[in-house]
């Protein structure tokens, strides 16, 4: 049974950067380049409503040529990152944004709201420390553990 949970966190380590690390659960077995996507809608109520992947490149960079994936282990965990450049590579550009799981064939298993974290909650007081404090790139926002796993389309 496939019941995706955990967390999502975008920050923006440089100019023209995004990067997405993710820690995951309840996913297809050894699912492998199975995708992880900022869309460009902002809600996960209507599966119409989340869009396709969001970005202003020339290319699509939310493929698995571009990075954008994440390979569960036997017991369906996942835990990684990785950076790419979208063309919406701010904070602005992407808070209360939908990032969509995806299965191995593609299809939309889990969807959540990127929204801001309280920095000073405890969950977060040793990743704030590492964090850049710089005012260009402001901290990172994060994806609840309650995404919304019945989003299928």
């Amino acid at each position: 049974d496939i019941t995706p949970s955990g967390s999502v966190e975008v920050t923006f380590p440089k100019q023209n950067s995004t990067n997405l690390s993710y820690d995951l659960s309840g996913l297809r077995a050894e699912c492998t380049d199975c995708g992880v996507h900022i869309h460009e809608g902002t809600t996960c109520d209507d599966a119409d409503e989340v869009g396709g992947h969001y970005f202003s490149v020339a290319e699509d960079p939310w493929t698995p040529d571009g990075g954008a994936t994440y390979d569960a282990n036997k017991k369906g965990f996942a835990k990684g990152s990785f950076t790419l450049t979208s063309g919406e590579d701010t904070y602005a550009d992407n808070v209360d944004h939908a990032v969509v799981i995806h299965d191995q064939n593609g299809t939309r298993i889990s969807c959540g709201i990127l929204k801001a974290f309280d920095p000073s909650s405890k969950s977060h007081k040793s990743k704030q420390s590492k964090r850049s404090k710089s005012k260009k790139y402001p901290p990172s926002f994060i994806l609840p553990a309650d995404m919304n796993p019945n989003l299928v389309k």
